[in-house]
């Protein structure tokens, strides 16, 4: 009976520790590998009614041949201005610089820089960067 409830309490205190140890808010440094998926823009604290913006981030989709076989689709929906998707190619360098391009490699279109990524949030910034960046959460 004492074993039993010793080997509860074990067991019960091992659990709280995994679960505090497993964390989403860990700060991500490998972006390239990590951003994939889709990103619900947060509005600005005071902001309302932006309606919804989704970046969604499609890694590896074409071939390489142009060293940009990524794309990204930007999805903008709002009650007085309706529904557009713009679509680009994008890369990630290691530092966290994100660049935009709308055709080709020869047609750079925006840099941002990756400020912050965790599991859940990334928070972008343009280059050079603007009084505030754009927050993102990760949609499921």
């Amino acid at each position: 009976m004492k074993t039993t409830k010793t080997w509860r309490i074990t067991l019960t205190m091992a659990a709280i520790l995994f679960l505090t140890s497993c964390s989403s808010d860990e700060e991500i440094t490998d972006f390239r590998h990590n951003i994939g998926g889709g990103w619900e823009k947060v509005p600005p604290e005071g902001v309302q009614d932006v309606g919804l913006v989704v970046w969604t981030f499609q890694p590896n989709v074409k071939p390489a041949h142009d060293g940009l076989n990524s794309d990204l689709e930007i999805f903008t929906s709002h009650w007085t201005a309706g529904d557009t998707t713009v679509y680009y190619r994008y890369y990630v360098f290691e530092d966290g610089e994100l660049q935009l391009f709308s055709g080709t490699e020869e047609d750079y279109t925006k840099t941002y820089k990756i400020v912050k990524m965790t599991a859940n949030r990334m928070v972008l910034n343009t280059v050079p960067p603007a009084p505030e960046a754009m927050e993102f959460k990760r949609m499921k």
